[in-house]
C-alpha cells in the first residue's frame, strides 16, 4: 500500500453510523486513514445521528442518504449498514456515480450479491469492494506467497473460537440474531472474516457439509459450526464458536512439500521433500530435514490496530487502490464468493446433508424464507 501526500484527498461519506459505521467515521474524521476526508455521513436512526453530532460536530448528518448523495461532494461511500440493506444502497450509490466500499458481508444471499456484480460492470471506472480488513494481515498475505511450496495440499483445519458474544450482544442492536434482520449468526457476523481468509487462500471448496447449533444463548439463529469443506485433493475441517470466553484463531494447511501453521499473530512455515518421494524410500521412523521460516504480526501495525482497530486498513487500501497505486483489499467477485460459501454452509446444515458449491440460489432463498417464518412464529 502506498500514498503519495501530493494526492488529493478522496472526500468520503459513511452510511451507517449504529456499529461499525461510527469506528470508521471516527477514523476518517481524525484522518487516520491517509488520502481520505470525512465530508458527510448518515443514518436513518434518529437517536443515532443525534449522538453523532456530538462525535463528529463539523460534519453534515443526514437521516436520508439518497439527500446526503444528492447534496453533499462525494467521491465514495463506506456502508456499514445492516447487512439486508448493502446491495440495495450499493446499487444506489453505484448509479449516482460513486466508488462504494461495503462493510461485509457484501450480501445476505449469493442472488443479491450478483445483482451488485452485475451493476458494477456497467461502471468500470467506478471502484467498489468490501472491507474484509484481516487480507491486509502480513500473516495471511504471506501465507498466501508460501502456498505453491506446499505442492498439492493434503489436509488444512480452521479453529476459530475468539469472537465471544456474551448473550447480552445480541440485545445491543434490534436486528442482531436474527434471520429476519442479519440473515444468520456468527458466521454472517464474526466468522466472516474467516470465510474469506479460507476463500482468500484456498478458493471455495466443491462441496460443503455442516452442523449449526445455538449453545446457551436466546437466539435462533447459530453461535456453533462444525464443517467440512471438500476440495478435489483434501478436505478443510472448520469449527467456529462464539460462546468460549478465552479461544484459539488456528489456521493450518499441509501439503506434499510442507506445512503452513498461522494464527493472527505469526506464521510458522515448514518446508521439506515431497512426501511423495520420501515415502518410497524412508525407514519407518527417520525424518527428513525441515527448512523453518517464522513471521510476526510487525508490531507498529499491531498498535495502529489497538489504537484505531484494523479496520482502518480497509479505508486506507480503497484509498490506495482509488489512487491507482494498489489493488484493492477484496473485489466485489471476493465478496460474493464468502457469500456463496456462506449460504452452502446454512443449507448443509438446515437439510442435513451435503452441497455443493455454489448452491442453487432459488433453493437457498426458500429455505432462508422458511427459517424466517418458523423464526417469527417463536417469536
Amino acid at each position: 500500500m502506498s500514498y503519495s501526500q501530493d494526492m488529493k484527498p478522496l472526500r468520503f461519506a459513511v452510511i451507517g453510523l449504529g456499529g461499525m459505521g461510527a469506528k470508521h467515521a471516527q477514523n476518517l474524521s481524525h484522518h487516520h486513514a491517509y488520502g481520505i476526508i470525512l465530508v458527510s455521513a448518515c443514518d436513518n436512526d434518529p437517536a443515532v445521528v443525534e449522538k453523532q453530532k456530538f462525535e463528529l460536530p463539523r460534519i453534515p448528518l443526514y437521516l436520508d442518504y439518497h439527500e446526503m448523495i444528492a447534496k453533499e461532494e462525494i467521491d465514495a461511500v463506506l456502508i456499514a449498514t445492516p447487512h439486508y440493506s448493502h446491495v440495495q444502497i450499493a446499487m444506489d450509490c453505484l448509479e449516482k456515480g460513486l466508488n462504494v466500499l461495503v462493510e461485509k458481508p457484501l450480501a445476505v444471499t449469493a442472488m443479491e450479491a450478483e445483482k451488485l456484480v452485475a451493476l458494477a460492470k456497467k461502471y468500470p471506472h467506478q471502484l467498489c469492494g468490501v472491507a474484509f480488513n484481516q487480507r491486509s494481515n502480513p500473516v495471511y498475505s504471506k501465507a498466501k506467497e508460501y502456498l505453491p511450496a506446499l505442492k498439492t495440499i493434503r489436509s488444512a483445519r480452521f479453529d476459530i473460537s475468539n469472537w465471544y458474544r456474551s448473550d447480552s450482544y445480541y440485545r445491543l442492536n434490534s436486528w442482531r440474531g436474527s434471520y429476519a434482520l442479519e440473515g444468520g449468526g456468527c458466521l454472517i457476523n464474526q466468522c466472516h472474516h474467516q470465510l474469506d481468509l479460507i476463500v482468500y487462500l484456498l478458493g471455495l471448496p466443491d462441496a460443503v457439509e455442516a452442523h449449526c447449533a445455538t449453545v446457551d444463548r436466546n437466539i435462533d439463529v447459530e453461535n456453533d459450526v462444525v464443517a467440512l469443506f471438500y476440495y478435489p485433493t483434501f478436505i478443510l475441517t472448520f469449527t467456529a464458536s462464539c460462546h468460549d470466553l478465552k479461544g484459539v484463531n488456528d489456521f493450518e494447511i499441509s501439503g506434499d512439500g510442507g506445512r503452513l501453521k498461522m494464527d493472527k499473530m505469526m506464521l510458522d512455515v515448514y518446508l521439506h521433500q515431497d512426501e511423495l518421494k520420501v515415502n518410497k524410500t524412508i525407514k519407518a521412523y527417520e525424518g527428513v530435514p525441515i527448512e523453518e521460516h517464522h513471521l510476526s504480526y510487525p508490531p507498529r501495525q499491531q498498535q495502529e490496530d489497538r489504537l484505531y482497530g484494523q479496520q482502518v486498513q480497509s479505508l486506507r487500501y480503497f484509498a490506495s487502490a482509488l489512487h491507482k497505486r494498489d489493488k484493492q483489499l477484496a473485489t466485489l467477485e471476493d465478496g460474493l464468493k464468502d457469500v456463496q460459501l456462506l449460504n452452502a454452509i446454512y443449507l448443509s446444515s438446515w437439510t442435513k446433508s451435503k452441497v455443493k458449491v455454489p448452491v442453487d440460489e432459488k433453493v437457498y432463498a426458500e429455505a432462508l424464507a422458511a427459517k424466517i417464518t418458523e423464526e417469527k412464529a417463536k417469536n
